[in-house]
């Protein structure tokens, strides 16, 4: 099975990390790992990957974190 790398930037915010795993929980996708590293540490920026598959869930996934305010965007690899 394909496994498809979503990758969010945005900024240090903990509820975002967990806006995020829902939205992966609700529509029941199974998640590799999720990341968590600096990006911009000096102006709070971070990035979340994490790994999946089903690539159609994951593109809907990833518009929908594009709609989080605090992401600046998110996209597959």
């Amino acid at each position: 099975m394909e496994k498809f790398t979503v990758t969010a930037e945005g900024k240090n915010r903990l509820d975002i990390l967990n806006r995020i795993s829902t939205l992966y929980l609700q529509k029941r996708i199974d998640v590799e790992s999720f990341e968590f590293s600096k990006t911009a540490p000096e102006w709070g920026e971070y990035r979340i990957t994490c790994w999946a598959a089903h690539k159609e869930l994951v593109e809907r996934i990833v518009s929908q974190i594009n709609n989080i305010v605090e992401i600046k965007k998110a996209y597959i690899n």
